[in-house]
């Protein structure tokens, strides 16, 4: 058959797909994520930083550990720019390999890659305040993608946030470091680090019927989970290291206009998945960071013993039982002020940007969503997320987390340290 024949017949097959999913043929001419809310234009510019004092374990070969760090940042507007494509850089077979289990279909990840998101490059920075509070945020272990997560990152950034997005190399699916080099996760050991969790779940037969019982359960739970622990502590360094060059890059006043329009005295962290389980151990560990969100991540770390100091939000899904008990026993001793936020038709993948993927078939959805609206949702963690950096950053008063019920299918539960705003 004749090339332009066949291209002919593949774009009617094409336009015929979408139209009967309910989307017209200048749908992809708009971006799938959510308009950001806040009064800056998005800009998006990249990180590589090499670890002189840590060699890299994943190799055979003796290198230093690198990490790379994608930043979304309050900017102007540029003149004649176009945004950078939703998930730029990132083959769609290497995306399909990830996620093809959970039903998103080769054909549909070509057509998504070509939507806008609403981020600029290398954008100028914002000239209307000094400096800016800072994110650092963490994608999930072995699905977790910078660009998956960028209705968070856009959003923030919009609201006057400097969100820096820190990719562990080898423990997620691909990272294109700003040299060229490029590493993808190393899938064996990722298997033998979900066969633990699998086995510590099938494994555990005491019933959690009280806080006694969820207590040695999540102790357990912790004890024979070491892969994780030995993740957690690299992804930690990974961090601290960051840390540590934005604080030197600041202190000795260098010419980098990034660093210099971080307020490093006001520093929040948050995460998806196990992400969100480093968020919780950093602000335990870390004296530099304020304030930080586990979004549906089981909390491993230390904290079960102790208590974070400083405030944390807990937002969990109806996604694994184990993991929700195992928070219950984890925070029961907080003693900084503690939102836990319970979404319980929700699930795992609609803290990322799958909430919004179109033409998912309903079992898949279910399975990745659960039984809430994605876009709705997205937008309203949205909103806490940023309403609780804000009390913490920018000492802003509460709205929504002023609520029992933040938001439809949502319970809220506060704890505080003291009555902060009383008169």
């Amino acid at each position: 058959m004749n090339i332009l024949i066949k291209r002919k017949i593949l774009g009617i097959i094409f336009s015929i797909f979408f139209t009967v999913a309910g989307y017209s043929q200048d749908f992809f001419s708009q971006s799938l994520l959510p308009k950001p809310s806040g009064p800056f234009a998005v800009g998006l510019t990249k990180l590589s930083l090499t670890d002189s004092s840590r060699t890299e374990k994943y190799t055979h070969h003796t290198t230093f550990r690198k990490v790379h760090i994608d930043i979304w940042y309050p900017a102007e507007k540029p003149q004649n720019q176009n945004y950078i494509r939703l998930l730029d850089g990132f083959s769609s077979d290497l995306i399909y390999n990830i996620f093809k289990s959970k039903g998103v279909r080769l054909s549909l990840l070509d057509s998504i890659k070509q939507t806008p998101s609403y981020s600029f490059a290398n954008a100028n920075f914002a000239e209307s305040q000094n400096e800016f509070p800072i994110i650092i945020f963490n994608p999930g272990f072995y699905f977790g993608m910078a660009p998956l997560y960028s209705a968070f990152m856009e959003n923030l950034a919009s609201q006057g946030y400097i969100v820096c997005s820190i990719s562990h190399p080898y423990e997620q699916p691909f990272v294109s470091f700003t040299d060229g080099e490029t590493v993808y996760i190393k899938k064996k050991k990722s298997q033998l680090t979900y066969l633990e969790l699998w086995l510590a779940y099938k494994l555990q037969f005491r019933k959690p019927d009280s806080p006694e019982s969820i207590d040695i359960i999540t102790r357990n739970y912790l004890r024979k989970l070491k892969r994780f622990d030995v993740m957690l502590d690299l992804w930690m360094e990974d961090i601290q290291f960051v840390l540590d060059y934005l604080f030197y890059e600041k202190e000795n006043n260098n010419s980098n206009v990034l660093v210099q329009k971080m307020n490093l005295d006001k520093i929040g962290t948050f995460g998806q998945s196990f992400g969100g389980a480093v968020s919780g151990q950093l602000c335990l560990r870390d004296f530099r960071v304020n304030a930080g969100v586990n979004l549906d991540g089981f909390q491993f770390g230390d904290i079960i013993d102790e208590p974070i100091p400083k405030p944390f939000m807990l937002i969990q899904s109806g996604y694994n039982d184990l993991w929700n008990y195992g928070n219950s026993a984890v925070f029961s001793n907080t003693v900084a002020d503690y939102y836990f936020i319970d979404i319980p038709k929700a699930r795992h993948l609609v803290f990322s940007d799958a909430a919004i993927l179109p033409n998912i078939s309903l079992e898949n959805r279910l399975d990745m969503l659960g039984n809430v609206d994605g876009l709705e949702t997205l937008n309203n963690l949205n909103k806490v997320i940023l309403e609780f950096f804000d009390i913490y950053l920018k000492d802003k008063h509460p709205s929504f987390l002023s609520s029992t019920h933040p938001f439809e299918g949502a319970s809220l539960r506060f704890t505080p340290q003291r009555d902060k705003y009383a008169n």
